[in-house]
């Protein structure tokens, strides 16, 4: 197994830390490090590192990951996971859970389904919305504006749940404007199947090359990508895209949830030394859900230095 990761020279203290996460867990395997615009000076026995150029047409440093994801299977071949450089493994992690030979890669789910961005809305004046934008109405129902109707000052709208269009008022919608996967998807001729999930991992194999030079495509997509379209398309860069392509193919597997999201070194305590946390939102913190702990393989999250040592320190502690 190799383990794909990137990064840029400010943040190479969080690939250190993710290394040293695997050598205090006991877990043999290779690494790729891809080093975005700079030599590393980081040497371990089984790391290869690779300089990547800067790409100035990204308008997010995530937009490097399917590229990276699509070279290291081509160049180098075998079972691969990638992780995100923000991520520390824990106790349950397990090499050959991550091995498969299906033709697309696995991904997990995180602490939202369908995540959004919006922004408000002044609906004083009309119309506040144009044809194609994504609303939701007061009944928090998502649709698309289809018309707008001056004369009536009323908006048509197809909402997702039904194939009707209806007619709205300006005080029947909620004053956000929506970003979310809906605008890529329907560019594509394709919607939902399955739950989000988010690219902090990915296990693939050789045979995943097709759907990961699909999923490079559309998030490279230089049309989309222009500054007038990229906010819209993508609001969340290549995980919009990568879930875009799992429902054109039809995909419907993933991992579920196993990472913790959290930028709290204590959550990670809390979560390795009970297998018995089920459904539990931790330290009643939203962005920090676990359904069960059992099943939690690794930490997403944590990027302040300080606290990434106190979870370095705390694995020391339990492998002296």
């Amino acid at each position: 197994m190799t383990i794909v990761f990137y990064s840029d020279a400010k943040y190479e203290y969080q690939i250190e830390s993710l290394i040293k996460s695997f050598i205090l867990n006991n877990i043999n395997c290779n690494f790729l490090y891809y080093t975005i615009g700079f030599e590393s000076n980081l040497n371990y026995p089984t790391l290869i590192k690779k300089l990547w150029p800067v790409n100035p047409r990204f308008k997010s440093f995530c937009f490097y990951k399917a590229g990276i994801c699509y070279d290291a299977i081509k160049s180098y071949g075998g079972n691969m996971l990638f992780l995100d450089s923000d991520i520390l493994i824990g106790r349950r992690f397990d090499v050959n859970f991550f091995i498969h030979d299906r033709d697309y890669p696995l991904a997990s789910m995180g602490n939202w389904n369908f995540p959004l961005h919006y922004t408000v809305v002044d609906q004083s004046s009309f119309p506040s919305f144009n044809v194609g934008d994504r609303i939701v109405d007061k009944g928090q129902n998502f649709g698309n504006i289809i018309d707008v109707d001056i004369t009536n000052q009323s908006y048509l709208v197809k909402l997702d749940l039904y194939n009707e269009v209806q007619s709205y008022k300006r005080e029947q919608l909620e004053d956000m404007l929506v970003r979310d996967y809906k605008k890529l998807a329907t560019y594509y001729h394709t919607d939902k199947k399955m739950g989000y999930v988010y690219t902090s991992l990915l296990s693939f194999n050789e045979k995943c090359i097709d759907f990961i030079s699909e999923w490079k495509s559309i998030t490279e997509n230089e049309y989309l990508n222009s500054p007038e379209y990229v906010g819209d398309y993508y609001p969340f860069h290549e995980e919009t895209a990568i879930n875009v392509t799992y429902w054109k193919r039809g995909v419907t597997e993933n991992y579920g949830r196993i990472f913790v999201n959290t930028l709290n070194s204590e959550v990670v305590k809390y979560v390795e030394e009970d297998d018995n946390i089920f459904h539990q939102d931790i330290f009643n913190n939203s962005n920090q859900k676990c359904e069960n702990s059992s099943l939690i393989k690794l930490y997403h999250g944590i990027v302040n230095k300080e606290e990434i040592d106190k979870v370095i320190q705390y694995l020391e502690s339990k492998h002296q």
